[in-house]
């Protein structure tokens, strides 16, 4: 994230309501870190009963890496769109502590490839690419319920229609 001034960086709405509804999916008892943000952003972050805690820093990922997992990127699966292998149920079995997630682009510009070069284990969630909350939700599907990615269906995108008056 680009560095503070006086002018800038108060996340948008929609930023807080994608961080809200990602909040929603991973549920009460679940965490979630949004890193590099500027310290104007880091006060974004609403109380909800039964969402997930959230934790907004300025640090980046592997700052808190080094610090909650004493810098162990195996236990981190990166949810990579460039990944050889599929998520799957079997990576709820324990092998991970965290699941790390991007912002997407669009078009997409692959800022997960700094990521993926540092050495992170690597998952896809199919190939189309999807908002963050979305991807989220997709994974505690196949990482917490069990259901396979092939079992989920979705819209990949709906046409929308505009009457003016």
């Amino acid at each position: 994230m680009e560095e503070d001034d006086e002018t800038s960086n108060v996340v948008p709405p929609w930023v807080e309501l994608e961080y809200a509804h990602m909040r929603t999916l991973a549920g009460a008892n679940s965490k979630i870190y949004f890193t590099h943000l500027s310290l104007n952003e880091t006060t974004t972050s609403g109380s909800q009963v039964e969402s997930a805690e959230a934790f907004c820093i300025t640090s980046g990922v592997l700052d808190l890496i080094k610090e909650k997992l004493g810098g162990s990127l195996n236990r981190v699966c990166l949810l990579d769109p460039k990944a050889e292998k599929e998520l799957s149920p079997e990576d709820g079995d324990g092998r991970f502590d965290w699941f790390l997630f991007g912002v997407r682009d669009d078009p997409p510009r692959d800022r997960t490839g700094e990521l993926r070069v540092i050495g992170f284990p690597g998952r896809h969630l199919g190939p189309t690419q999807m908002t963050t909350d979305t991807a989220l939700g997709v994974t505690k599907l196949v990482v917490h319920d069990k259901v396979p990615l092939d079992e989920i269906s979705y819209i990949v995108s709906t046409p929308l229609y505009w009457r003016c008056i």
